[in-house]
């Protein structure tokens, strides 16, 4: 009797082990991308993540297909993977990128593209744009406006993250590139999307600006507060004429002890005739006061 129990036992736990597990519930689907910004002729290329939803918190809800789509402008994108399968965390992503067989280039810049992601029950949806480029430039300064050399410059997009496609570090020039030094340009930026947040940091100081790209001449000074800059222009000079040249090489040697002037002939003349001029007169004085 007890190896009947024992055998049903062991059948049931292999039948509930068989059994496949409950998929977990989830009643929203929200979806992210790394940038807003696909810029013509630079090869971008932007992550889309998706992540399961349970009553505002994120759910682990594996196994789940996720069809991404164009909404708009699918003509000039293309998906790394159009399907996406969530893992045990609920989440999933793709890439999306310029279609290289199909540039937007008889479109009015930017072009703005609507993606969505959808599940049986559940639906998002994003937007990005196709864009052109342009610089910002101008100079780092502090608020007495003397010129701040190698402050570390960074960039937030007008979505409001940091401008991952650009290329780091950015710093305000020393002078010794060719560039006026303080100056700083920040080249390939999207234009006509919104203002940037500019910011150049040095000495544990920062100053920010908004600035938008695709204005050539205009000039765009971020302004450090209370800091003062010290700038060694003899070494600037010296690197500018050798850029190989090492510090100790550059270094001024101490020139030899300046001796004290000696009088030349033209002034021992005159001391000498000043000196017989007060004899004369003293002699004068003296001569009169005898008779």
């Amino acid at each position: 009797m007890k190896k009947i129990w024992l055998a049903a036992i062991v059948a049931l736990l292999l039948v509930l082990a068989a059994a496949p597990a409950e998929a977990q519930y989830y009643d929203n689907i929200k979806m992210q991308a790394s940038q807003s910004y696909l810029r013509m002729g630079m090869n971008d290329t932007i992550t889309l993540s998706v992540q399961l939803y349970d009553n505002s918190n994120p759910t682990g809800a594996a196994n789940v297909p996720v069809v991404l789509n164009f909404l708009s402008a699918g003509d000039y994108m293309i998906f790394d993977r159009q399907l996406i399968v969530t893992d045990e965390k609920g989440t999933g992503s793709t890439t999306i990128r310029i279609n290289p067989d199909n540039p937007p280039e008889r479109y009015r810049l930017p072009v703005l593209v609507q993606i969505e992601a959808a599940t049986e029950f559940h639906r998002a949806s994003i937007n990005v744009y196709i864009t052109g480029t342009a610089p910002v430039s101008g100079y780092v300064v502090n608020d007495e406006m003397s010129i701040i050399t190698g402050a570390d410059i960074t960039v937030k997009g007008p979505d409001g993250k940091p401008a991952t496609y650009l290329t780091y570090p950015i710093y305000s020039s020393d002078g010794s590139g060719g560039s006026p030094m303080g100056y700083y340009r920040i080249d390939g930026l999207p234009t006509d999307v919104g203002k940037y947040e500019i910011t150049a940091t040095k000495g544990g100081l920062n100053g920010t600006i908004r600035a938008e790209a695709g204005y050539e001449g205009a000039r765009n000074d971020v302004t450090i507060k209370n800091y003062r800059d010290v700038v060694n222009v003899s070494q600037i000079v010296a690197n500018n004429q050798n850029p190989s040249a090492t510090a100790a090489a550059i270094t001024p040697s101490p020139g030899p002890t300046a001796e004290p002037a000696k009088p030349t002939s033209m002034t021992t003349t005159i001391i000498v005739a000043i000196i017989l001029i007060a004899l004369v007169y003293i002699g004068l004085k003296a001569y009169r006061r005898m008779f």
